[in-house]
């Protein structure tokens, strides 16, 4: 069964979206219960103690968390507390801090979805679209997640947080106008949002940091063109290499081969 958990120390909000949860499993009829809805960190980690979950009997959980929990542990550091217990656990924060998304990465936190606050109506729609996911999942899913399962890059897009596949991720390239600003390259588009190559190097460590101006997948790179110092991107696009860059770069894609 597939265990939904609220951690919000704002009670009218957690009562909130527990009515949402109750009535989705209710009128879809679906195999999962909210099991444990808690006001603070330490109740909810007590609870997961005292109820270790069995994964041979396909007991996972489906966790929406605030990120602002007014205590020495924030939402997403719960998270990474859950992960240790429940490493293939289903994680959604539910905030009014979406400026916060990149802390994901830094405490190697995966979520399913990073919800913003600030409309209710949208709060509803994607918190069912996080069950109705999950759920899909536990009833498809092995009991062990799939080699090579990737996580996902939390890209602020206005007040909502969009969740890139970090294997679609070509590289990231500053703005070359605007101070601040970056530009993602994927597979298949470009996106504009407000960060710092420094700040995201810190998140995606597998990353290379190849030119002043650009931080590249690795693991995307089709070829290297030396004499060029150009690497060329599994969709095509070309990327500048720093001379001095040059050395560490090919010493990181033959690990990455390797590995």
């Amino acid at each position: 069964m597939l265990h939904i958990f609220i951690c919000d120390d704002d009670s009218k909000q957690r009562e909130r979206i527990e009515a949402i949860v109750r009535k989705h499993i209710l009128i879809e009829n679906l195999d999962m219960d909210l099991a444990f809805a808690a006001g603070s960190p330490d109740a909810l980690l007590d609870y997961l103690d005292r109820h270790p979950k069995n994964r041979a009997q396909n007991d996972f959980g489906l966790y929406f968390l605030d990120v602002d929990l007014s205590h020495e542990l924030n939402g997403i550091q719960l998270a990474a507390k859950i992960r240790e217990r429940e490493p293939i656990a289903h994680i959604v924060f539910i905030t009014n801090h979406a400026e916060l998304s990149y802390l994901t990465f830094r405490y190697k936190v995966e979520a399913m979805d990073y919800i913003t606050k600030d409309f209710p109506e949208e709060v509803v729609r994607r918190v069912k679209d996080c069950i109705d996911t999950a759920y899909a999942r536990h009833l498809s899913v092995s009991i062990s997640p799939p080699a090579g399962s990737s996580s996902s890059f939390p890209l602020p897009i206005g007040d909502t947080v969009r969740m890139i596949s970090v294997d679609e991720i070509m590289f990231f390239e500053a703005h070359h106008a605007v101070e601040h600003r970056l530009i993602l390259h994927t597979k298949n588009g470009r996106f504009e949002f407000r960060s710092s190559l420094k700040k995201i190097a810190e998140t995606l460590p597998d990353f290379y940091s190849c030119h002043r101006s650009h931080l590249l997948n690795v693991k995307n790179i089709r070829h290297i063109d030396i004499p060029q110092r150009v690497a060329v991107m599994s969709n095509g696009e070309k990327v500048l290499i720093a001379t001095r860059k040059m050395k560490g770069l090919l010493a990181q894609v033959k690990f990455s081969q390797n590995t």
